[in-house]
């Protein structure tokens, strides 16, 4: 075997073995990308401790976590993002006006009806997908993105956006 060979085949036993470990993401309000603190999970995930856990993290500039999410020791997201209370926004309950005029207009054109307001440290803002969670401070599921109400909303958003887009006149330049 050479020695290329061999590393290879270490290299593949070391991301087998990193994938059985599991780690609780935490997520917060950054700059730029999310601040994140990392704690290894031992054993089944209690939303109870997570969300005690939660609480004593301070990111750079106070940041708070909004959520967290399990992912292994390759860092593969294994779960959504059970955030750590917040508010459900419908692309229909968004007003358009100078405030969420953008959020309004990136739901559209991302497709994306529906979205979570986290309040914890700073307002933060993100897309609610069918994976995600909703949590109180007690660790009890308080919403699922796949919520059959929400699940209806989606599908019936994506359809009016199709019809809308076939009823649409094609422009002709010349």
């Amino acid at each position: 075997m050479t020695t290329r060979t061999a590393v290879l085949k270490y290299e593949k036993k070391l991301k087998v073995l990193r994938s059985k470990l599991r780690f609780i993401s935490f997520l917060s309000p950054g700059t730029l990308v999310n601040e994140e603190t990392v704690i290894k999970l031992d054993g089944k995930l209690d939303l109870k401790k997570a969300a005690k856990q939660a609480k004593k993290i301070t990111e750079r500039h106070g940041a708070k976590p909004y959520g967290f999410r399990i992912v292994d020791g390759n860092d593969k997201v294994l779960s959504g993002i059970y955030w750590l209370t917040g508010q459900i926004l419908l692309y229909a309950d968004v007003k358009d006006n100078g405030e969420t005029s953008r959020l309004k207009s990136n739901m559209r054109i991302n497709k994306e009806p529906i979205a979570i307001e986290n309040l914890n440290s700073y307002r933060f803002t993100y897309w609610f997908n069918k994976k995600d969670v909703i949590i109180n401070w007690d660790g009890k599921i308080i919403r699922r993105g796949n919520d059959a109400d929400l699940m209806t909303y989606r599908k019936q958003f994506l359809d009016d956006l199709k019809n809308e887009s076939e009823t649409m006149p094609i422009l002709q330049f010349s």
